[in-house]
């Protein structure tokens, strides 16, 4: 599925619509680990269908199911925003813009979802090492004021019985 956005950032709507494709793909499966990873360089500002108070509502049911998140973005107040939703500290990741930073972000992310997947963990949180290694300076409160657009929003879900995993993602792209 491809969304072209135009340089905004329907991020709620993103969100909304890759937690029920997940929802309906495991639907009648049991004994699965779910993880939504939501990537973003923008802030919030073109959802039409969801509200903010829809992705915390959201974002608690399928806590209560077991399923994790992971928020990333780069530099830009991301506690703040990814709070505002509801996610929990260990759950959020602000990147450096740079050469190394963005990689050692998406390999952790990476890494925790395949740990916690195969049962080598009990969540997918980012360690103050990982944090360290892509460049994230804002757990320690400081604010940036930088604006971007585009997000991608996805989720890995495994089968335990199988070795395979399965990956649905939804990404936006400024032309």
């Amino acid at each position: 599925m491809m969304i072209f956005v135009h340089g905004m950032t329907p991020l709620y709507n993103a969100i909304a619509l890759t937690v029920k494709a997940v929802e309906s793909s495991v639907e009648g499966k049991e004994d699965i680990s779910v993880v939504v990873a939501i990537q973003t360089d923008g802030y919030e500002n073109t959802s039409r269908h969801t509200k903010l108070e829809d992705v915390r509502n959201l974002i608690a049911e399928k806590e209560a199911k077991e399923w994790e998140f992971l928020f990333m973005r780069y530099e830009m107040d991301t506690y703040g925003h990814g709070a505002d939703m509801r996610f929990k500290k260990e759950q959020i990741l602000a990147y450096k813009k740079g050469r190394d930073e963005p990689h050692s972000a998406f390999r952790a992310a990476a890494m925790n979802t395949r740990d916690y997947t195969s049962r080598r963990r009990h969540n997918t949180g980012f360690s103050l090492d990982q944090k360290n290694a892509a460049g994230d300076r804002e757990s320690d409160h400081k604010k940036c004021t930088k604006k971007g657009s585009g997000w991608t929003a996805s989720s890995v879900f495994r089968y335990p019985k199988k070795s395979t995993f399965l990956q649905w993602t939804a990404k936006g792209t400024k032309n």
